[in-house]
């Protein structure tokens, strides 16, 4: 079993789990960790990585496209049915190269 099982997942373009990547394939990890504050507070915390790969006929080598998030999350459980929650994001995306 890998160190990092349930912390990170790893997946391709299909959201399956298919253990170690290739280059020139699309895959992304993602990674989330929630803190119990109380029962009825939670505080989540995370990120994900996505490498989008992009080929084509008219293209003379294959392109990527980087994709990097953090976000912070806060719920708050009032009722069975009453949560709030409240949260920031963070993205950033590199713009795909071009190979035409």
């Amino acid at each position: 079993m890998a160190p990092l099982t349930g912390l990170i997942a790893i997946t391709d373009k299909f959201g399956r789990s298919r253990g170690m990547f290739d280059k020139g394939q699309t895959y992304n990890a993602e990674s989330q960790y929630t803190i119990e504050l109380n029962p009825a507070h939670l505080l989540i915390i995370g990120g994900n990585y996505r490498r989008n790969t992009i080929s084509g006929t008219q293209l003379t080598e294959n392109g990527h496209e980087d994709r990097f998030g953090l976000y912070l999350q806060d719920d708050w459980h009032f009722t069975a049915n009453l949560t709030l929650n409240a949260g920031i994001q963070y993205g950033r995306a590199q713009s795909a190269e071009s190979y035409l």
